[in-house]
């Protein structure tokens, strides 16, 4: 159950105990009247947080970059996403935020068919159209494969993601060249442009492999994974 949900109807289960004090200590009309109001209080709490509720909610969320060559001049890319939908009949997920220094060649989407990108403020958006609505409350794959041209063609390059939600997010680079990184780091950047390192960052297959997993992430935060090569 959500977390906000729940806590409503716990408040709902405190106004109905103290109904039922009313009811044995005061006259049964104001009893009546008490259990009334309450009933309606919870009835309106649940109905405006039905209404505020996004059509779904994203729970996790990973990247997995596959860097083809030792120039980074091609990297297959998969946006994977755990997404539970709160109402029927969604049919459009929204993914925002796609920037690079070269091109995004986007390919398709194992649930329905991806619309043209829209430019939006520098960063591209890229809307999903479901062949079917998605299953209320259960948990749904979502992913978006694309291809990033020239995007790690400097000695320095690096991954990141700034949560619009606090979701688990990943960060997965495979180097399929020659070319591994020598060194690597990764840090937070939070709202007041302070830099935190984190240490909790892997690096396998002898290097061929590094990712930065973020369990609890903090919405505004950037979260980076950054190589030298």
């Amino acid at each position: 159950m959500d977390e906000k949900l729940k806590k409503l109807l716990e408040f709902g289960g405190i106004l109905a105990t103290i109904a039922s004090l009313a009811i044995l200590f005061f006259h049964e009309s104001y009893a009546i009247g008490s259990v009334v109001l309450i009933g309606l209080i919870i009835a309106i709490g649940v109905i405006v947080y039905l209404h505020r509720q996004p059509p779904y909610t994203r729970k996790k969320t990973d990247y997995y970059y596959t860097i083809e060559d030792d120039e980074g001049h091609k990297a297959t890319v998969r946006k994977v996403s755990v997404i539970n939908a709160n109402k029927k009949w969604v049919q459009t997920l929204r993914d925002g935020g796609f920037t690079t220094a070269g091109k995004h060649e986007f390919k398709g989407s194992n649930l329905g068919e991806l619309l043209p990108p829209i430019n939006e403020g520098g960063t591209k958006t890229i809307y999903t159209h479901l062949k079917t609505p998605l299953p209320l409350g259960k948990d749904v794959i979502h992913e978006i494969h694309y291809i990033s041209w020239d995007s790690f063609r400097t000695e320095n390059e690096n991954v990141s993601i700034i949560p619009h939600r606090p979701v688990e997010c990943g960060i997965h680079v495979d180097f399929k060249c020659q070319r591994k990184p020598k060194r690597v780091r990764a840090y937070e950047i939070d709202n007041n442009s302070q830099i935190n390192e984190i240490e909790s960052f892997a690096i396998t297959d002898n290097g061929s492999h590094i990712e930065l997993k973020t369990k609890k992430t903090i919405v505004g935060h950037k979260y980076v994974l950054e190589w030298e090569w």
